[in-house]
């Protein structure tokens, strides 16, 4: 197990109840888990934060093993960065630009990206 694991002050399960995608859970082993887009639809372990939803994607790609800080944050800044990334995301089709490479250089390129399946 890497980083710090947290005590539990009492039992270590409750009651389950849904599971919202960035909330952090503790098992019983202390080691926090943050939950993303895979996570099980109920959970009965502990819940002590949640990831704002802006930072989920950057959260989503970083390396197993990665070391991570959290930082508090209040519900008007976090909804504030969730406005700013919803912006963000509906302003990618104005800033998409053609790859101008010949077709001898694109075989070579689409070898050297991380694709699934060939898409």
């Amino acid at each position: 197990l890497g980083g710090y694991c947290l005590d539990h002050a009492r039992h270590t399960t409750f009651v389950s109840d849904g599971i919202a995608p960035g909330w952090m859970q503790v098992p019983g082993n202390g080691q926090p888990i943050v939950l993303l887009v895979d996570r099980q639809t109920a959970g009965g372990y502990p819940k002590i934060a949640t990831v704002i939803s802006a930072d989920m994607p950057a959260l989503g790609r970083m390396p197993i093993g990665s070391k991570i800080a959290f930082e508090p944050v209040s519900l008007e800044t976090a909804q504030e960065l969730r406005r700013r990334f919803v912006a963000d995301i509906a302003s990618i089709g104005e800033r998409i630009v053609p790859v101008r490479r010949s077709a001898a250089h694109a075989a070579p390129m689409l070898f050297d990206c991380n694709l699934i399946s060939g898409v």
